[in-house]
């Protein structure tokens, strides 16, 4: 029963700057990807990815969301907006269907404001 209960999706969230190479969309530009991975034992529906700043949340516009994750599953979600990497960037996030949060580790969010990480 105890296996029953906790056999729900958990979620992992990868953030960082990167490019596109190779396909279409190969360009020089440098993106911030959002990388969403299912831990968990159970499916989850992730349905947008953002964060927050100081005084107000926000989204970008999603390539392939909404998206159910099956357990091992994954998606990439990316913007070229870099200016959201300020200071008054609280954290970067991705919300499920029942409206949880998952966000990203705080060490990855300092990396990225100062913009060490590759």
């Amino acid at each position: 029963m105890y296996r029953d209960l906790t056999d729900r999706g958990k979620i992992r969230l990868y953030c960082y700057v990167g490019n596109i190479i190779g396909g279409p969309e190969s360009s020089e530009t440098d993106y911030l990807f959002w990388r969403v991975v299912n831990i968990g034992r159970g499916s989850v529906l992730v349905t947008s990815v953002g964060g927050a700043l100081s005084e107000k949340n926000f989204m970008i516009n999603p390539r392939t969301l909404p998206k159910m994750l099956v357990p091992g599953d994954y998606l990439s979600e990316y913007t070229d907006d870099l200016s959201i990497l300020d200071k008054d960037l609280k954290y970067l996030c991705a919300w499920d269907s029942l409206g949880k949060v998952y966000k990203a580790p705080r060490k990855q969010l300092n990396r990225l404001k100062s913009g060490s990480e590759n």
